[in-house]
């Protein structure tokens, strides 16, 4: 047994690292967004059809790409997703609204392959080995994000434009990008059989995986709201500080690794659908107190909680791909598919609301999709649980 989690630290690392540079990205995005908002005369319903573009992109490259790259060893789709991510992160820097659309595309290229190939390779070690891997996994976004949240605020605060701190988040990006493609820490994590494309029937076939894919949907919803809207909805709404407003995002960020740390040693222990169940209802009593209260203090209490709440629904959500009868791989990928219409249907919605009724009443979508968690969690069969989860030791 010993030997086996040794066995699996490499490729555990591997995976840990990639999503902490990718969480990095997007905790400097989160507090930098306001300045890149003023610096190209953008407003937020405009920048939401760029984050709506982003998506939509990304949904293809795991709908019609990642199948086709399915027998390709992890290494080089992990690594490579990565190293596509970094490059749209660079793009960002080219001050020209062309660009910017090259930028929000090419970083939905990343980020589907990311998304897709991370998870389905966490799946695999987690089948393997009979141990959490995924939510540690997924703690390492929160991870990254908190600590680039940090150095961003840092940054901002002492006058460094915000083009050099986006510099710092590509260039972790780009190396941890390169020694996942030149290391052999996922050379024995194998890719599946090519699918072709993520087909939606298999919810027909296996409508159990129907409820944990409207889990993942909201959660994502969620997360993704907090990695573009939190820091801007303190800084604006509330009048807080730049360092204030990272910190209030950074703390809901390592609430999260926090979260999915303790879901590994308690929360799995109840099950997949009750984990769903206790992160939703947590999620939905934290997310009210955020967008009741006034005081930037007590919205950044809550953001805490609902991070720590948050955190284990979609790692428990896509445990549930395991044992459905499908490929793994195939099986993540359309549970990410469907997702990321979160991601899709969040910022035009929050862009359309935060310009018409203001910041806060758009955060109120956070509550809905919260509602939405808990429902999807409590209509899922014993059936797709399909295991009780693993041990967190």
């Amino acid at each position: 047994m010993r030997a086996r989690g040794r066995s699996q630290g490499g490729p555990v690392a591997a995976l840990w690292a990639t999503y902490f540079a990718y969480g990095g990205f997007w905790g400097t995005f989160v507090v930098i967004f306001a300045d890149l908002l003023r610096d190209r005369e953008l407003t937020l319903a405009a920048i939401s059809l760029r984050f709506s573009a982003l998506s939509i992109v990304a949904i293809g490259v795991m709908t019609f790409i990642a199948p086709r790259m399915e027998p390709l060893n992890r290494r080089l789709t992990v690594g490579g997703g990565l190293a596509v991510q970094a490059v749209g992160s660079a793009s960002m820097l080219v001050p020209t609204d062309a660009m910017l659309w090259v930028a929000f595309a090419t970083i939905g290229v990343g980020t589907g392959a990311v998304d897709v190939f991370v998870n389905a390779a966490g799946q695999q070690i987690e089948a393997r080995s009979g141990r959490s891997v995924l939510q540690w996994v997924h703690a390492a976004y929160g991870a990254g994000g908190a600590v680039f949240a940090l150095i961003a605020g840092v940054l901002r605060t002492a006058g460094v434009p915000y083009e050099l701190v986006i510099a710092v988040s590509v260039g972790l990006q780009a190396v941890v990008a390169l020694a996942v493609l030149a290391s052999n820490a996922l050379r024995d994590v194998p890719g599946g059989p090519s699918g072709g494309r993520v087909s939606l029937a298999i919810f027909t076939r296996r409508r159990g995986l129907i409820a944990p894919a409207v889990v993942v949907m909201f959660a994502f919803l969620i997360e993704g709201s907090m990695d573009v809207w939190s820091v801007i909805y303190l800084r604006e709404s509330l009048g807080s500080s730049i360092m204030v407003a990272a910190t209030g995002f950074a703390a809901f960020a390592l609430a999260t690794t926090v979260g999915r740390a303790f879901a590994a040693r308690v929360l799995f222990a109840l099950g997949y659908r009750r984990t769903v169940l206790v992160s939703a209802l947590g999620s939905l009593a934290f997310a009210t107190v955020a967008i009741v209260s006034s005081s930037a203090v007590v919205v950044g209490i809550a953001f805490l909680g609902l991070g720590f709440a948050l955190a284990s629904a979609a790692p428990a959500a896509f445990g549930m791909a395991d044992g459905a009868g499908e490929d793994a791989g195939l099986a993540v990928g359309a549970l990410t598919t469907v997702g990321y219409t979160g991601f899709v249907v969040g910022p035009p919605i929050m862009g359309w609301l935060a310009d018409n009724v203001g910041l806060r009443q758009s955060m109120a979508a956070l509550v809905v999709a919260t509602v939405g968690m808990a429902l999807a969690g409590s209509s899922a069969r014993s059936g797709s649980e399909l295991r009780s989860g693993p041990t967190g030791s």
